[in-house]
């Protein structure tokens, strides 16, 4: 058996845990402490047992991160195999790793191979995948569960310095890989949005709806909670907002219109399939009555695309919601109103840095005549 990754959600495993435990009799389960986390990544060796130093890492990686997917121990994960992998390839045990190893591992990363399993690699996912390496045996020599002449280096080093040292190469890298062109957003016309909701049944077209009118995220939209809908209360506007955990668990206010919160509310009372265990705070299921998934959800624009004709993915929903909003920001500076509008784009869309925010200045200008029918369509009723 090759080493290999398995990610697990913590919360499931535990609902099918219990339920095996229920069905044959033997009482409860222990409380598992880890079971909010997003996901749990276990390295499994050649043995088919966990590799315990490797998962160990892992959880560690996990504990301390901010993301809200699991996608980040995901990664950790992919690069711990990685490394795993090499080493058993050049025959070298974790406790005998040098930083010569490492070096050799970042050169193979770098240049790949046409006879072996290796290929060229991203300068990012180079240094990802290094750093990994060097950080896993730094955790290995300070908590002693794994020490290794590759972690008393990495140690006994300024570890900036160690760092700088394993990115130095990028200046090279750059002209061995040739940086990808930016694209500018692309956003779908109003007839397109028709067409692609006329195409797609409940839940998921009121889930492409909360996407196009609040530029949420994939796991943002499968995340949403009963208790993040507005309270019933008598409505003085049109829009209401929600306090949602957005990508790196930052906490931000996000804008719905009213129409689309009384629809989410009535789907819930009277649409929704039973809730399975663990799963009724969540306002979108499946069939099973468990929270819809990312890739499921991805799974059903792509069908919905399809039918519809329409070249699309699920993100460029969102970037329908971010051109047309910034277009709807412009106007209202005109007019007079005393907001900077590629600001409150940022805070809308949640990002970090306004420079990720700014690409869509330029998109605006290249979707001008698409931007007013997608205005119309998306703050006229009609959806």
């Amino acid at each position: 058996m090759k080493i290999h990754l398995v990610l697990c959600d913590p919360c499931e495993a535990v609902i099918r845990l219990t339920e095996l435990v229920d069905a044959i009799g033997v009482g409860g389960i222990p409380s598992f402490q880890f079971k909010d986390l997003p996901a749990l990544a276990i390295i499994v060796g050649e043995d088919g047992l966990p590799h315990w130093a490797a998962t160990f890492y892992a959880l560690d990686q996990a504990l301390n991160s901010n993301s809200v997917t699991g996608d980040t121990v995901r990664t950790y994960g992919e690069a711990i195999v990685a490394w795993l992998l090499y080493l058993q390839s050049v025959q070298k045990c974790l406790e005998d790793a040098t930083e010569q190893d490492v070096k050799l591992y970042r050169n193979k990363l770098i240049h790949g191979s046409s006879t072996d399993e290796y290929r060229r690699y991203s300068a990012s996912t180079v240094n990802l995948r290094t750093m990994t390496a060097v950080r896993f045996h730094m955790w290995g020599q300070l908590s002693r569960p794994m020490p290794s002449p590759l972690g008393e280096w990495a140690v006994g080093r300024d570890r900036g310095r160690v760092f700088r040292r394993f990115a130095a190469y990028a200046s090279h890298r750059r002209q061995i890989v040739r940086a990808p062109e930016s694209r500018l957003p692309r956003i779908l016309g109003a007839e397109q949005l028709r067409a692609l909701l006329s195409c797609t049944p409940q839940p998921y077209r009121l889930i492409f709806r909360w996407a196009v009118c609040t530029g949420l995220r994939r796991f943002e939209l499968c995340g949403l909670r009963k208790s993040d809908l507005p309270l019933g209360a008598a409505k003085k506007s049109t829009i209401e907002q929600l306090n949602l955990v957005r990508k790196g668990g930052r906490t931000v206010t996000v804008y719905a219109p009213s129409r689309l919160i009384d629809e989410t509310r009535w789907y819930v009372l009277s649409d929704r399939p039973k809730a399975a265990p663990t799963y009724e705070s969540f306002i979108f299921l499946n069939a099973r009555g468990r929270r819809i998934d990312r890739t499921a959800l991805s799974a059903a624009f792509r069908r919905a695309a399809d039918a519809a004709g329409i070249d699309a993915t699920l993100h460029h929903l969102r970037h329908t919601y971010a051109v047309t909003a910034l277009k709807y920001l412009q106007e209202r500076a005109h007019n007079g109103d005393s907001i900077n509008p590629l600001k409150t784009l940022q805070m809308l869309l949640g990002h970090t840095a306004i420079e990720t925010t700014e690409i869509y200045l330029r998109a605006l200008d290249a979707n001008s005549a698409a931007v007013q029918e997608a205005l119309d369509f998306l703050y006229g009723g009609t959806l």
